[in-house]
């Protein structure tokens, strides 16, 4: 009997070139890579500050795309996490409209 498939991680490559250019941001690859890391990804700069990020996304993100794609999901996640530490610590949600 085979059983279903085991999922494996996924391992993408981001460009600093990229992310910036989606976000209009200036991003270095460590940036990136830290603000990837708390999302449970495994994220390594190759290089200088604009080489490209080796991303390891793990089994539990089926929204994280492979390539091409994948690097604007990437972009995606990064705009989020930097967005996210930018609030000031004190801002909490209000209640929605409709609820």
């Amino acid at each position: 009997m085979v059983g279903p498939e085991i999922p494996v991680p996924l391992e993408l490559t981001v460009r600093p070139s990229r992310v910036n250019g989606l976000l209009g941001t200036g991003l270095t690859a460590p940036a990136i890579a830290d603000l990837l890391v708390p999302l449970g990804m495994e994220a390594v700069p190759t290089g200088a500050d604009d080489d490209p990020v080796t991303v390891v996304v793990p089994t539990f993100r089926p929204d994280i795309r492979p390539a091409p794609m994948g690097e604007a999901d990437l972009a995606e996640e990064v705009a989020r996490t930097f967005a996210t530490r930018a609030c000031p610590a004190g801002i909490r949600p209000g209640p929605s409209r409709g609820a």
